[in-house]
């Protein structure tokens, strides 16, 4: 999976919103959410063609720049991994 997300500053918190695809192009979605000063994020992940994954992704932005991520549902269950600074990829 790759992804496009970017943040709009909401008050204290950060909104969240983008897409994640399949890099083969059997399907793509798009992701909203929000971040929270810690770091720590949410994004509901719904299909807007093909069959793209579907669920819940959550994780924390690390100081440095990595980010954790646990993805739940179709197409991404049970994912767990950590992306190093920069990375757009799963």
């Amino acid at each position: 999976m790759s992804w496009d997300i970017a943040g709009m500053p909401i008050g204290a918190t950060i909104g969240l919103r983008g897409v994640i695809w399949f890099t083969d192009g059997s399907g793509i979605s798009s992701a909203r959410g929000a971040a929270g000063p810690d770091g720590q994020f949410d994004l509901t992940v719904r299909p807007i063609s093909g069959n793209g994954p579907r669920g819940q992704v959550r994780g924390q932005r690390h100081p440095d720049g990595s980010i954790e991520v646990r993805m739940n549902g179709t197409g991404c269950s049970h994912v767990d991994t950590v992306l190093p600074p920069g990375a757009t990829r799963t």
